[in-house]
């Protein structure tokens, strides 16, 4: 998550709560100064990634849990501001028969059903979601 988040700051277009959100996380965890700050300078970097979550890896379980709820707030604010395309989005289903046809996603979710009660027919086809089909 902490990793998702440095890239998502990397973009020009991130709000104040995803800048605070941030902040507070950073704030928890002075011991990963130097690795952080490179880790900013270059967000895709794999082996400045590498090197932030090995030190997460030999933090105590202690300071990982008082990270969780600032990392999963930082989450949070991200996926309110540039929420992931979603294919079919479905809060209430009620269906015999449920048929997905072609599914092809990029990144997001090709399907999401909150809630479903299968007793009349449903089918999808040909579903693109994500970077644009060429």
């Amino acid at each position: 998550m902490i990793l998702w988040g440095i890239d998502a700051l990397a973009k020009p277009l991130v709000g104040e709560a995803v800048k605070d959100a941030y902040k507070a996380l950073k704030a928890q965890m002075p011991w990963a100064g130097d690795s952080l700050a490179a880790l900013e300078q270059e967000p895709q970097s794999k082996g400045r990634q590498l090197v932030l979550q090995e030190g997460l890896e030999k933090r105590p379980a202690t300071d990982l849990a008082a990270l969780e709820p600032l990392a999963q707030a930082l989450l949070d604010h991200l996926r309110r501001e540039h929420p992931a395309p979603v294919g079919v989005d479905i809060r209430k289903l009620e269906a015999v028969n449920f048929r997905v046809g072609t599914l092809s996603v990029e990144e997001g979710t090709g399907v999401r059903i909150e809630e479903a009660k299968l007793t009349g027919d449903v089918s999808f086809d040909q579903i693109n979601v994500g970077k644009t089909q060429r």
